[in-house]
């Protein structure tokens, strides 16, 4: 695909990508392959093995069996190989070397003996040697011979049986030889299998730059490259990138699921990585309308039809992960969050490196969710409206230019339109944890349409609710684009969202401007953040927590390192911008050091930020204890205190800091057979409920007698 073909004739242009998408669809919804020939058999599941093995290939027909040990599609025509052509590197800079084209084979063999499979841990790289991105790593391409580095690798099979012009559907295994057998990884293994040309030719490979790429530098040879938005086939998408893969996952050296799936490039910026994120499409025209879920353990949806092999983001070159971690902090807090799990990827039978598996916001997602179909919602992002309309919101919006919040019946008419509780958690994370790639981006938000009804179960009474996406540029990722110093936790955050000045359309910081406004609000909000720095978002919780997400991919870091970048050189000092993964283990342990050191000492100067922008005076610690753990509880503000939540970070007694200027409300809540007796310690008060402002530290105490 040339893209000065685009720039000559917008006719030309629509009948070229006219042709694309019909072709796409015959190639994947309606190929020569038929079930009036039986599928052939292979001897051994896909797995992991100690010592080489044999497969056989059988039928029950007199039929020719086709193979493939290279990820193309058996073909009769591809016995003698099918040429493609990739590159290793590309004219990223004006005057940079456009660098040679090399010539690739996809090779078809007649299947006649089996097929030995041995340990390939030895065996040159392939994929490895293409280059995926516009940035070159000069100091692996330079200093160091890439043959010297051979990453693990499998055996990738597919098989099919022909007949008459006409083939059976196509069998896939994939197979990894080594001593270690599963123990290699600690991780699920997600093995991607597909026509490399279709991900690596120059024409047409939806992975690398190409040859968009190359006839962008032809005709702007003066031009500084843009990262973000230079032409290039891995910036193609819609229904006519999607290609045709084979997806096997394999658990504890297991299979558990092998379907063909539909394939794409996922994500913005960080299409310019040389590890891409992958869409995966389950659709019946593949085989099989779902990907059943057996990635995410706790998860009570059965099955998906669209996920996401993230690349970590921004995240890719640090710390691994980021968007994992906060998710994972804020499940018991009032924000949809994403479920995600850390994998190791495969393709065509070469490592490929560590992703997360995650699902995806689309109709498909509230459908599974919420049972909601096409067209009963509207979910919008800060700049496109996804699905529906964005009247709905362009009615709050006016309602908000044209009223006053701190009016009570205003604030109550908001309370109407929007989930406040959702609409405060959400933007307490997104403060708390220093997120730099939001509000401007980022920011997604939903609601049934339907009008305003309180006796609806959540999600079905019409109200606006925000939904993390992308949490990859926080705990101090790049700030101010700098390397992390260690103070990113005392930049102003708050203050920084609080002079937004957004200017996509749909902005949605302007409500909690608005809403700050309002006393009732004001206090709602400083208490409940107050209760997450003091519970979800405790330093302690948060460095536990952190711990355990580090340990979860630990033992894969260095091999992921390695397959990106054998030199554990930077690369990102000759680079505006890092691109390329974490370059080794060591820079790798740093980077969560630092974000450790963000999680330890970021609610000290969170609460400063409340203290200075939103007046709500000194800071003071409360101490709750109760009389004995078996008789009751306390409640603080939104918090239950009680050591069967699984939000709170200790038993009694239990301390948490507040502020002078905002009222806190403290209940004393009896378990069954017992009743609330009084108040004791700094307060001697009977009534279950007080409101209370904290003027010094205070030690309060709940007791309880029976009934």
């Amino acid at each position: 695909m040339n893209a000065r073909i685009f720039n000559k004739d917008k006719r030309r242009v629509f009948k070229l990508k006219f042709f694309i998408l019909l072709n796409s669809l015959l190639t994947l919804f309606s190929s020569t392959y038929t079930q009036n020939i039986e599928t052939p058999k292979i001897s051994h599941q896909s797995g992991f093995y100690a010592s080489d093995i044999e497969i056989s290939i059988t039928h029950t027909e007199n039929v020719q069996i086709l193979y493939t040990l290279d990820g193309s599609e058996p073909k009769i025509e591809n016995l003698s190989g099918q040429e493609w052509f990739y590159k290793k590197q590309y004219p990223t800079t004006p005057n940079d070397d456009f660098g040679d084209l090399f010539q690739a084979k996809s090779h078809t063999y007649k299947y006649q003996n089996s097929i030995l499979i041995t340990n390939r841990s030895d065996s040159t790289d392939f994929y490895a040697n293409i280059s995926t991105s516009i940035y070159n790593n000069t100091n692996w391409n330079n200093k160091i011979e890439k043959e010297n580095y051979n990453n693990f690798k499998g055996t990738c099979l597919k098989a099919v049986a022909y007949k008459n012009g006409e083939y059976s559907e196509i069998i896939t295994r994939n197979f990894f030889i080594t001593p270690e057998e599963h123990l290699r990884y600690s991780l699920p293994v997600i093995c991607i299998t597909c026509d490399p040309q279709s991900l690596y030719d120059y024409n047409s490979g939806i992975l690398v730059p190409g040859k968009l790429f190359d006839d962008w530098r032809i005709n702007n040879p003066d031009v500084p490259h843009n990262m973000y938005y230079a032409p290039a086939n891995y910036r193609e998408s819609g229904i006519e990138t999607e290609i045709g893969a084979n997806f096997d996952y394999i658990e504890n050296g297991v299979s558990i699921i092998n379907q063909n799936i539909g394939l794409r490039i996922h994500g913005n910026s960080s299409r310019v990585f040389p590890n891409k994120s992958l869409r995966l499409y389950a659709r019946s025209e593949y085989g099989n309308s779902y990907l059943e879920n057996v990635f995410l353990k706790n998860y009570s949806i059965k099955r998906f039809k669209r996920l996401i092999l993230r690349n970590h983001g921004n995240d890719n070159e640090q710390g691994l992960i980021r968007d994992r971690y906060l998710q994972k902090a804020c499940e018991n807090i009032n924000v949809t969050t994403q479920e995600q799990t850390p994998v190791i990827v495969f393709i065509n039978g070469e490592y490929n490196g560590l992703y997360d598996l995650i699902e995806r916001y689309d109709i498909n997602y509230f459908n599974y969710i919420y049972g909601i179909v096409e067209g009963q919602i509207d979910y919008l992002s800060s700049s496109e409206v996804f699905e529906g309309d964005s009247l709905s919101f362009k009615e709050l919006h006016n309602f908000l230019v044209e009223s006053d919040l701190s009016i009570a019946e205003n604030y109550e008419k908001l309370c109407k339109l929007i989930d406040i509780k959702n609409y405060t958690d959400y933007h307490i994370a997104q403060i708390y944890s220093g997120n730099l790639d939001w509000p401007r981006y980022n920011t997604n938000f939903w609601r049934l349409k339907v009008a305003y009804s309180p006796d609806l179960p959540y999600a079905y009474d019409g109200r606006w609710r925000w939904i993390f996406k992308d949490l990859d540029m926080i705990f101090g990722l790049r700030w101010l684009s700098h390397e992390m110093n260690g103070i990113e936790h005392q930049f102003d955050y708050l203050e920084r969202v609080l002079n937004f000045d957004n200017f996509h359309v749909f902005n949605t910081i302007n409500i909690l401007k608005k809403l700050l406004k309002n006393k009732e609000y004001l206090n709602y909000f400083i208490n409940r953040y107050c209760d997450l720095l003091n519970t979800s978002f405790h330093e302690n919780v948060m460095t536990n927590l952190l711990h355990q997400i580090k340990s979860e991919i630990e033992p894969e870091v260095e091999e992921f390192a390695n397959r990106w970048n054998p030199t554990n050189i930077p690369t990102h000092e000759q680079d505006p911008l890092p691109v390329f993964p974490v370059y080794s283990f060591e820079r790798w342990n740093e980077m969560i050091s630092k974000i450790n050191n963000f999680v330890q000492n970021r609610p000290e100067w969170a609460r400063k930020e409340l203290s200075e922008h939103l007046n709500a005076g000194l800071i003071n610690e409360i101490t709750l204890d109760i009389s004995d753990e078996n008789h009751g509880f306390i409640k603080i503000n939104t918090i239950e205190i009680n050591k069967n939540k699984e939000d709170s970070s200790t038993v009694f007694p239990w301390s948490g800091k507040y502020f002078s200027n905002m009222p806190i409300q403290i209940e004393a809540i009896p378990k069954k057979g017992y009743k609330f007796s009084h108040w004791s310690g700094d307060l001697n008060e009977t009534d279950e409920i007080l409101k209370i402002c904290l003027t010094n530290n205070s030690y309060i105490k709940a007791n309880f007698i029976l009934k």
